[in-house]
C-alpha cells in the first residue's frame, strides 16, 4: 500500500474520453419480481406498553430498501368530562407524529441484530427535526403519521378558535363526557420504520436466514406516547389491525442458489448499516457526568437532548438544551477511552447546531434543512423556520463528530469506543431527562448455515 501519489504521475494530468460521450455502459437487471408484502401482528390488539410481533420470512426473498412501514388504528380509550378549559390531544413527541407510540425496535434473527431506545421520542425526532426537510415535515410525515392540520378550527360553540395546528382533537371548554366520546377518538397512520437495517443499500436477505427474522415493537406508555391538555382527557390508547407492511424482492432462483454455493465455500455474507445505541439519564444538576460502556468498533456520532417530563401526558415534551442563550456558562464534552473528543467549546447555540451538523456530514449542506417543532405545534405548518429560541427550547440536540472520513466505499470509518464519558454543563438546573444516541457503524453477517451475528 502506497501513501500520498506519485509526483511523476498525478491523474489530472491525464486525459480521459466523459462518460456523456462514450456508449451507455448500463446493463439490463437479471431476472427478478418485486411483490407487496403486509405482515400481521402476531400479538393482536395491544394497549399502552404492550408489545407488536411481526414474523418475517421468505425462502427467495430480500426486503426491498425504504420500503418498510407500519400500518395501524390508533383508538383513544377511558374519555372523562373536559375542564374549563378548551383541550387538545397530540402526539407525544416533539415532531408530533406517530411514531411516539413506538419506545423501542428490536430486530431478531437468532440473535439481536438491532435495538433503538427511545424510538418514538428521541431517535425519530432527531431525525426528522436535524436530518430530514422542512418539506417532509409539512407533507409526507402529516398524511402518513397523522397528528398534522394546516387550518386553524373553531370549536364547536364558535367562542375559541384553536391556535395549536399540529394536533389531533379540539374540545370546547366544559365539554361533556357525551362530546369528549364522540370526538374523532382514532386515526389511521402508517409510521415509516427508520431502521438502517431495512434502509441500507443492500436488501435485508431473508432467503439467506435459516430462521424468520422478527420485528418487536415495545409501546409507550400512554404518557409518553401522547401529549394532552391542559385537561387529561383519556388515559389509555389501543393498536389494532396492525400490519408491518413492506416490498418483497425475488430474484431467479439461480441467484440463490449461486450465492449459497459461494458462501458454503467458505464467503460469509456481509451487510454493513447504520444504527443507533440510546441511552439516558436523570439531570439533577447544571454540571452532571455519565459514564457509559458502549463496546462499539465505529462510532460515527454522539447527539444529546434533554426532555422535562417525558412520561408526563399533560407535558408538551420538547427537546431542551437548559442553557440561556447568551450566557456562555455552558458546555458539552465527549470522552471516549479516557481521551477527549472535542476541544471547541459548545458555548454558543451557533457552535452547538454546526456540531450537530457535523454530526450527519451536513455542515453546509444546502438542501437539508432543520424545523423547529415549537413553530410544528403552535404556528402555521408553513411556518417552521429554526429560530436561536426555537432551537434552544423546542427542537434542541446538538453532540460531536466521530467520524474519521466520509466514505460510502470504506466499513468502520468511525472511532473505536469501548467506555464514553459525556460531561453536560448547563446554565440552568431544570429538572429533566438527558436523552442520547451513539450513532454507530454495524455488519450483519451471514454464514453458510445461515446463521446471523452482528459485528460491532
Amino acid at each position: 500500500m502506497s501513501a500520498g501519489m506519485n509526483p511523476a504521475h498525478i491523474s489530472a494530468q491525464m486525459s480521459a474520453i466523459p462518460d456523456g460521450l462514450m456508449s451507455s455502459k448500463k446493463q439490463r437487471i437479471m431476472p427478478v419480481s418485486v411483490r407487496n408484502v403486509a405482515v400481521p401482528s402476531t400479538s393482536g390488539a395491544q394497549n399502552a406498553g404492550g408489545q407488536l410481533l411481526f414474523t418475517l420470512s421468505s425462502p427467495n426473498g430480500y426486503v426491498k430498501p425504504g420500503s418498510m412501514y407500519l400500518r395501524c388504528k390508533v383508538t383513544l380509550l377511558n374519555a372523562i368530562a373536559n375542564g374549563a378549559a378548551p383541550s387538545f390531544v397530540a402526539f407525544g413527541n416533539v415532531v408530533r407524529s406517530g411514531s411516539s407510540l413506538l419506545d423501542r425496535l428490536t430486530i431478531n434473527c437468532g440473535a439481536v441484530l438491532e435495538s433503538i431506545q427511545n424510538y418514538g421520542s428521541s431517535y425519530v425526532p432527531t431525525l426528522l427535526l436535524h436530518a430530514g426537510s422542512q418539506a417532509y415535515l409539512q407533507g409526507d410525515d402529516g398524511l402518513q403519521e397523522g397528528g398534522k392540520r394546516y387550518t386553524a378550527v373553531t370549536y364547536a360553540d364558535a367562542t375559541t378558535t384553536s391556535v395549536l395546528y399540529n394536533r389531533w382533537i379540539d374540545l370546547a371548554a366544559n365539554a361533556n363526557l357525551a362530546a369528549v366520546q364522540a370526538a374523532n377518538t382514532y386515526i389511521e397512520v402508517a409510521i415509516p420504520i427508520f431502521s438502517n437495517l431495512f434502509q441500507a443499500d443492500q436488501a435485508y436477505p431473508l432467503a439467506l436466514q435459516n430462521s424468520p427474522t422478527t420485528v418487536q415493537i415495545d409501546l409507550a406508555q400512554f404518557g409518553k406516547a401522547f401529549s394532552i391538555g391542559p385537561t387529561a382527557l383519556y388515559s389509555d390508547y389501543q393498536i389494532t389491525n396492525a400490519q408491518l407492511v413492506y416490498d418483497l424482492i425475488i430474484p431467479s432462483a439461480e441467484y440463490t442458489q449461486a450465492l449459497k454455493a459461494e458462501m458454503a465455500s467458505g464467503m460469509l455474507y456481509s451487510m454493513p448499516f447504520v444504527s443507533s445505541l440510546g441511552t439516558q439519564f436523570a439531570k439533577n444538576s447544571d454540571n452532571i457526568t455519565y459514564s457509559w460502556a458502549t463496546g462499539l468498533s465505529s462510532l460515527l456520532g454522539v447527539t444529546y437532548s434533554c426532555q422535562v417530563a417525558p412520561n408526563t401526558v399533560t407535558s408538551e415534551k420538547y427537546l431542551i438544551s437548559d442553557n440561556a442563550i447568551g450566557n456562555p456558562n455552558c458546555n458539552f464534552r465527549l470522552m471516549i477511552d479516557g481521551i477527549q473528543q472535542n476541544t471547541v467549546m459548545l458555548d454558543t447555540s451557533s457552535v452547538r447546531y454546526s456540531e450537530l451538523a457535523k454530526v450527519f456530514g451536513l455542515l453546509g449542506d444546502t438542501s437539508r434543512t432543520s424545523s423547529s417543532a415549537g413553530a410544528l405545534v403552535a404556528s402555521t405548518a408553513a411556518s417552521t423556520i429554526l429560530t436561536t429560541t426555537d432551537y434552544e427550547t423546542f427542537s434542541f440536540v446538538s453532540g460531536v463528530n466521530c467520524m474519521k472520513i466520509s466514505d460510502g466505499a470504506l466499513a468502520f470509518s468511525g472511532t473505536a469506543a469501548n467506555q464514553v464519558q459525556l460531561m453536560l454543563q448547563t446554565t440552568a438546573n431544570t429538572a429533566s431527562l438527558v436523552v442520547v444516541n451513539a450513532f454507530h457503524q454495524r455488519i450483519l453477517v451471514i454464514d453458510a448455515g445461515g446463521n446471523c451475528s452482528i459485528v460491532l
